[in-house]
C-alpha cells in the first residue's frame, strides 16, 4: 500500500516537472520571439532613412533616432530631455503651433510641414507626422513624430515657381500671340497678344476652335498642317483669319509639335504673327515696281528732249516721283495716274512728230485743263511754240 502511494506522488511530481519545464520552454520561446520582435523594430527605427522623435505627454523628448541627428546636428545625449521647440525656426505663427496641439491631444494625428532651424542655424524643411500612443487603459502616454527633410523639394519648387513666373510674365507681355491648340484645333491656352490678334475679349478664345476664324479651305489646309506636325515636322504658314468684328487678318503661324510622357502627339504649339499690313504693302508695291522702272526710262528721254509734253497732263517732279495732277476735275486714283502717264509717254515716243528738243522746265499754264492764256489763248500746253511742229500743233497757233 505504502508502496504504491509513494509511485503516485513520484509520478505526479515527475508530472509538474515535465509541465513546469514545457512552460518554461514556452515561456522562454515567447520571450525570444519578443527580443526578436524587438529587435527587428529597434533596428527598423534606427536605420530609418526619416527622423523619429518620441517625447512624453508633455512634449519632452525621449528618444530620438541616428536620422534626426543627422540633419538637425543635435546629438541624442543633447536633444533627450529637450522640447522640439529647440528646433523651432520663427517661420510659423504661434497659432500654427496651437493648432498642432490641439490636435495631438484629443488622440488624432497631424499632418504638415515645417520650417525648422538645425544646430547650426540654417533653415531646413520637413514633412512631419505626429501621433499618439495609448496605453491598455486608453491613456496617451507618447507621441512619436515621423518627419522626412523635403528642403530640396521645397527649393525645387521654389525654382519651378520662380521660372513658372517668368514664363508668364514673357508670355503676358510679349507683342505676338502664342497659342496652344489639342487635336480637334482647339484652343486650349492663349496669351493676351493671341486674344488680340484673333479679336476675342480677355479669356475667351481658349476653348473656341480655329474653324470658327478661317473658311472651309484655310481649315483643310491647318489640318494638314497638323497632320505634318503629328509625324514630327516643324514649320511656318500663312492664313487667313475672319475676326468675329468682321475684320479680316493675315497670319503667319509657326507651328511647334507638343508629345506627352509617352512621346504620343497630343498638341500644337503655335506662334500667331500679324503679317496684314506688310501683306498689304507688298499688294501695294506690286504694280508701281514695274510702271517706275518704265516711267522712270520714259522721264529720262523727256528730260534728254525726245519726248513733247503731252496735253492734258501736268508734270510735277519731285526727287524720283511723278504725280499727274488733272485741275477742273476730280484726280484718278494712283494707278490710274500711273498708266495714264505711260500711255501718254509711249504714245508721245511713237508719234512721228517726236523730235529732239531743249529741256523746258513745266509751267502751270501749260495744261489743256487751266485757263485759257490771256495773251495768246492758248490751251494746249505748246505756247509759245519752239518748232514748226508745235506751232502746227498749238491751238494759237
Amino acid at each position: 500500500m505504502e508502496s504504491s502511494c509513494f509511485d503516485a506522488m513520484t509520478k505526479a511530481r515527475i508530472l509538474i516537472v515535465e509541465d513546469q519545464a514545457i512552460v518554461a520552454r514556452m515561456t522562454a520561446l515567447r520571450l525570444q520571439a519578443v527580443e526578436k520582435r524587438l529587435i527587428q523594430f529597434s533596428r527598423a527605427v534606427e536605420q530609418s532613412p526619416a527622423s523619429i522623435v518620441i517625447t512624453d505627454p508633455d512634449g519632452c523628448i525621449e528618444y530620438v533616432n541616428p536620422r534626426f541627428t543627422e540633419v538637425t546636428g543635435f546629438a541624442a545625449a543633447e536633444a533627450i530631455g529637450q522640447n522640439p521647440r529647440v528646433l523651432k525656426s520663427g517661420i510659423h505663427p504661434a497659432e500654427y503651433y496651437r493648432d498642432l496641439w490641439a490636435t495631438i491631444a484629443t488622440g488624432r494625428e497631424w499632418q504638415g510641414e515645417f520650417c525648422n532651424r538645425r544646430k547650426g542655424g540654417e533653415l531646413y524643411w520637413e514633412l512631419a507626422s505626429i501621433s499618439p500612443v495609448r496605453d491598455d487603459a486608453g491613456r496617451i502616454t507618447h507621441f512619436v513624430a515621423v518627419k522626412e527633410d523635403i528642403t530640396a523639394r521645397k527649393h525645387g519648387e521654389d525654382t519651378l515657381r520662380e521660372s513658372e513666373a517668368r514664363y508668364r510674365t514673357l508670355v503676358d507681355n510679349v507683342g505676338e500671340g502664342i497659342g496652344v491648340v489639342d487635336l480637334q484645333e482647339r484652343f486650349i491656352f492663349a496669351n493676351p497678344a493671341a486674344e488680340n490678334i484673333f479679336g476675342v475679349p480677355a479669356g475667351r478664345l481658349v476653348g473656341l476652335n480655329l474653324r470658327e476664324f478661317t473658311a472651309p479651305g484655310q481649315f483643310e489646309m491647318i489640318a494638314e498642317q497638323t497632320r505634318r506636325r503629328q509625324a514630327g515636322a516643324t514649320g511656318s504658314y500663312e492664313i487667313e483669319i475672319s475676326r468675329p468684328d468682321g475684320g479680316k487678318r493675315t497670319l503667319l503661324v509657326t507651328a511647334v509639335p507638343q508629345r506627352d510622357r509617352e512621346g504620343q502627339f497630343n498638341s500644337t504649339f503655335g506662334v500667331f504673327r500679324d503679317i496684314t499690313e506688310r501683306k498689304q504693302a507688298e499688294e501695294r508695291s506690286l504694280w508701281p515696281s514695274s510702271i517706275r522702272r518704265r516711267f522712270a526710262i520714259a522721264r529720262a528721254r523727256w528730260c534728254a528732249g525726245f519726248l513733247p509734253a503731252h496735253p492734258g497732263t501736268s508734270f510735277l517732279w519731285r526727287g524720283s516721283t511723278t504725280l499727274i495732277r488733272h485741275r477742273g476735275r476730280r484726280p484718278p486714283p494712283p494707278a490710274q495716274r500711273f498708266r495714264i502717264r505711260l500711255n501718254s509717254a509711249n504714245s508721245a515716243a511713237r508719234s512721228p512728230a517726236c523730235s529732239p528738243r531743249p529741256h523746258r522746265p513745266w509751267r502751270p499754264e501749260a495744261n489743256r485743263f487751266a485757263r485759257p492764256n490771256s495773251a495768246s489763248g492758248c490751251r494746249c500746253g505748246y505756247w509759245p511754240p519752239t518748232t514748226s511742229a508745235q506751232t502746227a500743233r498749238c491751238c494759237a497757233g
